[in-house]
């Protein structure tokens, strides 16, 4: 970090680095993520205007949901369903960018942690832009890629039928896995 040696990645407390291509000088972007420390979890020289999984979106579709981390993102496609994450709870996506992906996607949604962090960062979301908002019940994981890790077989068909009843049917409040506050 910065010229000087910072720490290892061992069995114990992995690294995990995600690669986000190169800047306009050339220079490679990393963001590195160390799940086991509570000091400097991320690292990062990327721009807060970058946007993990915009370049794997298609050009269209009926829905796109909004998360909070790339681990997020991956399951969510994991579902078929187009996901993008700024690179932080705090950071919303600019009106320019969101009016961009407006024009290829039906309806756009936020889905972050429910915790205090990632219901703060919904609600700007919600007052900005006037997406619906889904949360995971408490009960059963903090974000989707960890629910999808816990689950067994059938509860992975029941969460991904909650989430596409969520995004066919814009009354639905709650489902089994998920509260949801309409826009």
């Amino acid at each position: 970090l910065n010229g000087h040696y910072f720490t290892s990645s061992s069995e114990r407390t992995p690294i995990y680095g995600y690669y986000g291509g190169k800047n306009a000088k050339g220079e490679e972007l990393w963001r590195i993520y160390m799940p086991t420390k509570t000091k400097y979890r991320f690292l990062s020289n990327w721009s807060s205007s970058l946007i993990q999984g915009i370049r794997q979106l298609p050009s269209t579709g009926d829905s796109l949901i909004i998360t909070k981390s790339q681990k997020d993102v991956m399951s969510l496609y994991g579902l078929n369903i187009s996901a993008i994450a700024p690179i932080s709870e705090t950071i919303v996506i600019s009106q320019n960018r969101f009016n961009k992906l407006q024009k290829s996607f039906k309806e756009i949604l936020c889905l972050y942690d429910n915790d205090l962090a990632g219901v703060k960062g919904a609600q700007k979301y919600k007052r900005e832009y006037n997406i619906r908002c889904i949360f995971i019940k408490r009960k059963y994981a903090k974000d989707i890629s960890d629910l999808w890790k816990k689950s067994s077989y059938l509860q992975k068909l029941e969460i991904t039928e909650d989430l596409n009843t969520i995004l066919k049917d814009k009354t639905v409040k709650k489902t089994k896995y998920f509260y949801i506050f309409n826009g």
